[in-house]
């Protein structure tokens, strides 16, 4: 896993970057929201720029993944977002927006409700997307019961129709368009470090995005680089084979330098949790009276089991 740093105008470096030849597969950025954080060298950028340099830079099935909120003043929301996604769509599809809920509450007031989600836009370069890996997270609330095959709504009437037959239900299901995210002080980053930072991108949006729309040996890039949660997460939250390269550009040099110190950070950490691992356990193994909780693999392949038996024995 390698991660290169850049100093300089986000748009600058791309275009730079772009007439060498470099390509990148990924894109997972957090551009400043106006004036909601005081950032070192400002807040301002110009977002056509930064538009048409992404689709420059971009492979083709490549996506850029945009977190991006609004300003609210004087009973006024800035729209920023949307204006965001509609200039990006100038160049790019809209793959998939996605709603980022809060686990953590800005109070409006006595005459707005509060507010406690951002956007998050993907936005894909060419006809499909070269990567999806779908993320099996989601708990299903039927797990292990048997259900109804579901068609749909078809016929004049718009009556449910179901198929033959049952399912079992698995223990998890495809991730939605709506995320819970963990954001603030011990959750947006394990790095103490990276709190240096006055907005920093949570782990829990940028991980599983790296997940979805990248393959091993992938280059994700973060033209807003901050804090450096996307190089650590390339490399610390992978094994071996399994990393991602990155490319860190932001106008800050101490920013700059944070972001090296956090994924130095980072990949200390990943190697002692690697060689704790590996330790034999001291601890005796658990009995009947004291069972384990199964992990996830475990719990599908007791799934897969029962359906196999219920089948054998021609379960409803």
């Amino acid at each position: 896993m390698t991660t290169k740093y850049y100093t300089g105008d986000c748009c600058e470096v791309m275009e730079r970057l772009a007439k060498e030849g470099v390509k990148t597969n990924l894109t997972v950025c957090s551009p400043p929201y106006q004036e909601l954080r005081n950032y070192k060298n400002g807040c301002v950028w110009d977002m056509p720029r930064t538009a048409k340099a992404l689709y420059d830079i971009t492979c083709d099935g490549g996506i850029v993944c945009v977190n991006i909120g609004d300003q609210r003043k004087d009973f006024d929301e800035s729209g920023f977002s949307y204006k965001l996604a509609l200039e990006f769509k100038k160049h790019f599809k809209l793959l998939q927006t996605i709603i980022v809920v809060k686990d953590s509450i800005i109070f409006g007031g006595e005459q707005r409700l509060a507010n406690q989600h951002e956007f998050c836009f993907c936005f894909l370069r060419g006809e499909k997307p070269r990567v999806f890996n779908k993320l099996m997270d989601r708990p299903n609330k039927q797990a292990g019961k048997w259900s109804n095959k579901v068609i749909g709504r078809h016929g004049e009437n718009d009556e449910l129709k179901k198929g033959e037959g049952k399912f079992l239900v698995a223990p998890f299901g495809a991730r939605t368009s709506v995320w819970s995210v963990p954001v603030g002080f011990n959750k947006s980053a394990k790095e103490t470090c990276a709190h240096e930072h006055c907005a920093v991108m949570s782990q829990h949006l940028a991980l599983p995005l790296i997940k979805m729309f990248s393959q091993p040996g992938d280059v994700v890039l973060d033209c807003f680089g901050g804090s450096g949660t996307v190089p650590a997460l390339c490399g610390s939250s992978f094994s071996e084979g399994q990393k991602r390269d990155s490319v860190y550009i932001d106008i800050s040099p101490s920013y700059a330098k944070l972001a090296k110190r956090r994924v130095k950070e980072a990949e200390n950490r990943a190697m002692r949790e690697a060689s704790q691992a590996t330790k034999p356990h001291s601890q005796p193994a658990p009995t009947e009276a004291f069972p384990r909780t199964p992990s996830n693999q475990e719990a599908k392949e007791a799934a897969r089991l029962i359906l196999s038996y219920q089948e054998a024995f021609q379960a409803p």
